[in-house]
């Protein structure tokens, strides 16, 4: 384990679900025949502490030329600066910036049509905090702002930056049955002993309960009415590690159900992953390092449930063990390069000949913090382009990276921009953003899409050049396509897709097009076939021409003369 924790950033989200049933950070999108999987759409980073940027949503029904104009109420002061951007899909509409000691700036939208997110990030004067407006109106009448485009806000300082290595938990306690509760604490030492014991305290309403919950001492028993509780606990990890794990029981009287029994993160460790496993099985737990962008420094792991840990691994690797019924706990430790990033996959799958995925997660870190992670379940198979695109607002990304991966295998990779394309079946997909804002910015932006591939046409002929009235070959491939249409001469008419070829018969010079449409959109094709005319004098038949009779006229007199010579020789 690498000791700074300053440069430690790993965990997951946490989840409740069924082992079986596969886990997301973000609600699923079921995809159709049609429908992208990722519509084209921007994001907007924040660094760690960055206030929430304003923004709004709005759609222009008919084209038409707009103003965006910022203006700064300088209330309670003035703003040091403020940046508007427009967006439109995954692209960037425009942008303007205002810095002191100017109060207005303007943006032109030039015959705009269609939805657009306006956002405002900006920076507050010595008072702290400032508040704007922005109003989107028609360029003619700049001041009959649209009310549905237009918004009013304020900019914050950025906020400071709380204490890595502590850590809170709030939840709620349903007590059914009155009687004496047993509460467990252990300190699972992952991947290091806690700085200290848990603070526990126990409230039914806004009241305490008498007998406070005795650590490290532990088990302690308190008689709980029934009621609801709340339990908060404050964890510190140890000051080198930054990370660590605990758990808690809470048991009841024999025949009631625990009040909680689970394992939980401090510090930079981050959520853990808590599947509800249905039934007891047999398990294969795989960590792995992407080593993108970079490979990591350190990764440890490790699986808990019933408040202790199972197994745990200093390196990425396979650990197998058998799950009980009930929540269970996956905890990974992992730290980038320094000043850098990485990515890790957990996969777990059932043991046996036949093992069956039942859980697959990517989870970026990053020694800066910055990343969102999107589940893609497809509905179909096709094939796909992932692209990722920073808008360098109101600068370029100091890290914008993308992994696309499907049961702990990488589909793709992008760096700093681009575009892979996945030919995909039914299932799971994970891609997820690595965005770490440029030096001195608190924001980024980029875009993102998963749409369906465009077609592809490549049509030729063979030979290119014939003689009016002579025949050449047409030959096609396509891909992404559903249905294509030919065009030119005697080539008309749907075609098949994927691949063919069809002998025409060239009157004349010829254009001929083959355009085929998909689900990515639509793509042609083209080649041209020169006519050449016959010879002059040529006619049908193959008939002889006056010069073609000539020489043979003097072939045949030498050949005459010949005969004579060989006569005059015999005798």
């Amino acid at each position: 384990m690498s000791g700074g924790g300053a440069s430690r950033r790993s965990g997951f989200a946490r989840f409740t679900c069924s082992l079986m049933a596969g886990l997301s950070l973000l609600p699923l999108a079921v995809l159709g025949q049609s429908t992208p999987p990722l519509a084209p759409s921007t994001q907007l980073v924040g660094a760690s502490g960055a206030p929430a940027a304003t923004q709004e949503t709005f759609t222009i029904a008919a084209a038409e030329d707009l103003l965006v104009t910022f203006t700064d109420f300088q209330t309670p002061g003035p703003l040091s600066t403020a940046s508007v951007v427009v967006t439109q899909d995954a692209g960037l509409a425009g942008m303007t910036t205002m810095t002191t000691p100017a109060t207005t700036a303007t943006l032109a939208l030039t015959a705009a049509v269609g939805q657009y997110t306006l956002r405002v990030i900006g920076t507050p004067g010595a008072a702290g905090v400032g508040t704007f407006s922005v109003c989107v109106a028609p360029k003619a009448t700049p001041s009959a702002c649209i009310q549905n485009a237009s918004l009013a806000g304020n900019i914050t300082e950025q906020s400071a930056a709380a204490d890595p290595t502590v850590s809170t938990l709030a939840t709620t306690l349903t007590v059914a049955a009155a009687g004496a509760y047993t509460f467990t604490y252990a300190d699972q030492q992952f991947p290091a002993a806690l700085q200290s014991p848990p603070s526990l305290a126990l409230f039914q309403g806004s009241q305490p309960v008498s007998g406070a919950v005795p650590l490290p001492a532990s088990p302690a028993v308190i008689t709980l009415s029934p009621g609801t509780y709340n339990l908060f606990v404050v964890a510190q990890a140890d000051a080198a590690a930054a990370a660590g794990l605990y758990g808690i029981t809470i048991t009841g009287p024999a025949g009631v159900a625990s009040l909680l029994d689970g394992s939980f993160p401090v510090g930079q460790l981050g959520a853990a992953a808590q599947p509800n496993n249905p039934s007891a099985q047999s398990v294969t737990l795989t960590v792995s390092d992407f080593a993108f962008p970079a490979a990591l420094t350190s990764l440890q792991f490790a699986a808990a449930q019933n408040g202790a840990v199972l197994k745990q691994a200093a390196a990425a690797g396979s650990l197998y063990f058998t799950a009980a019924a009930g929540p269970v706990v996956l905890l990974v430790d992992a730290s980038p390069q320094p000043n850098g990033d990485g990515m890790f996959d957990v996969n777990v799958q059932t043991s046996g000949g036949a093992p069956q995925l039942v859980f697959d997660q990517v989870q970026p870190v990053s020694s800066a913090g910055g990343f969102t992670s999107q589940p893609i379940t497809l509905g179909t198979s096709g094939n796909f382009d992932v692209t990722l695109t920073d808008l360098n607002f109101p600068a370029q990304f100091a890290t914008l990276a993308l992994v696309g991966a499907s049961e702990g295998a990488v589909l793709g990779k992008i760096y700093g921009g681009g575009t892979f394309s996945i030919a995909a079946t039914p299932g799971t997909y994970q891609f997820t953003v690595v965005a770490i804002p440029a030096a001195q910015q608190q924001y980024g932006l980029y875009g993102i899409q998963i749409v369906d591939s465009p077609p592809t046409v490549v049509l030729t002929a063979m030979p290119t050049t014939v003689t009016a009235g002579g025949v050449t070959t047409l030959s096609w491939t396509t891909t992404n396509a559903s249905a294509c249409t030919a065009s030119g001469g005697t080539f008309t008419g749907p075609e098949q897709t994927g691949s063919g070829s069809l002998s025409v018969s060239v009157a004349a010079t010829t254009t001929y097009s083959l355009a085929c449409s998909g689900p990515g959109g639509s793509a042609t094709g083209t080649v041209k076939v020169t006519a050449t005319q016959a010879p002059a004098g040529s006619g049908g038949g193959g008939g002889i021409g006056p010069t073609m009779l000539a020489l043979l006229g003097l072939l045949a007199l030498k050949r005459v003369r010949c005969l004579g010579l060989a006569v005059s020789a015999r005798f």
